[in-house]
């Protein structure tokens, strides 16, 4: 046992213990939050079973709870029995008055290896805490999520802070479109399976829960050609709206058809662009797609905070266990109500 197991207890927590998590997130964390103060949210994302997609840790000597670390699932438990289960890890917090040194450092380490998780992804890092520890003491592969959008051609922006209007011009397409209404229908119609290979893989039970039954969000479903899934939801703010695609699932190459159709879709919603986050789709696919990097030195904002909203560019640093993950923008817990 080494010294740091020896003065405290790692483990994953058990369902009664979700009033003392949430407690500890208000009284360590912020007062507000809603995984503080909304219990059947917080079980909606971290119950399983009997237990809770929380890891724990408490001083031995005291039997105190001094950290907690938030994970995701993304596939079944045999899944994980098996090695191939792959993870994200969420919200996570050690006391603030913790004489214990790097028990911060210590739930990083130890998640994956209880898990036996394939492969483990975190966002949403603080760049001057732990983006730069798990880079160093884990050997993590980490970096700064890529931001790109396609504007509509609205003639005053109430969201964005568009300075240079730039809208490249597409070519029609012929990829094969279908929406997506239901979790049947995505069943009938997408075969998941076929990613098992992909990093981090999301098996159909995590993404019937993720997507189809959130019980605040609601998403939409584009896939493109049989084989790729955009996940996408709309966004309203400032009398206005925005589109967000969160996800694609399956083959992420087809995302080069998809300008022309959320062109329309941005019609219809009388939205002012659309946005996505990622780390791992190729640049090039992102411009034949239509869209633009977000740069710091340019003159547009695309906000990534809207609860409250916050009309500033707001970089997200992500951690991989592999350095080809496929990450977005609702991998881990980045895109959940607050």
């Amino acid at each position: 046992m080494s010294r740091i197991d020896e003065l405290v207890e790692f483990r994953i927590a058990d369902i009664s213990e979700a009033d003392e998590i949430m407690q500890f997130i208000h009284d360590y964390w912020k007062p507000t939050h809603i995984l503080a103060r909304d219990k059947d949210f917080f079980l909606y994302e971290y119950g399983n079973g009997d237990k809770l997609n929380f890891l724990v840790a408490h001083d031995r000597s005291t039997n105190e709870l001094i950290g907690i670390y938030g994970f995701y699932m993304y596939s079944s438990a045999e899944s994980f029995a098996n090695g191939t289960g792959d993870c994200a890890g969420g919200l996570s917090k050690v006391k603030d008055d913790c004489s214990i040194p790097f028990v911060g450092l210590e739930m990083y380490k130890k998640l994956p290896r209880i898990l036996k998780s394939r492969s483990i992804i975190g966002v949403g890092l603080n760049f001057k805490t732990s983006y730069k520890l798990v880079s160093r003491a884990l050997h993590m592969t980490v970096g700064k999520m890529k931001q790109y959008y396609r504007l509509s051609d609205c003639e005053n922006y109430k969201i964005a802070v568009i300075k240079n209007k730039y809208i490249s011009t597409l070519e029609d397409t012929k990829a094969d479109f279908v929406e997506i209404s239901s979790f049947e229908q995505y069943r009938e119609c997408f075969n998941n399976d076929l990613n098992i290979n992909r990093l981090p893989y999301k098996d159909n039970s995590y993404i019937e829960k993720r997507y189809f039954n959130h019980p605040v969000y609601k998403y939409h479903f584009l896939l493109i050609n049989k084989s790729t899934m955009i996940v996408y939801r709309i966004i309203t703010c400032n009398g206005s709206t925005a589109i967000r695609i969160v996800d694609i699932l399956g083959n992420a190459e087809n995302i080069v058809f998809a300008g022309l159709y959320f062109d329309q879709v941005m019609k219809e919603y009388k939205s002012e662009y659309v946005d996505i986050m990622e780390n791992g789709v190729p640049d090039d696919l992102m411009r034949k797609a239509g869209f633009t990097e977000l740069a710091h030195e340019g003159e547009n904002i695309i906000p990534n905070y809207f609860e409250p909203y916050v009309p500033n560019i707001i970089d997200v640093y992500y951690d991989s266990s592999y350095a080809n993950s496929l990450i977005f923008k609702a991998d881990a817990d980045q895109d959940r109500p607050s």
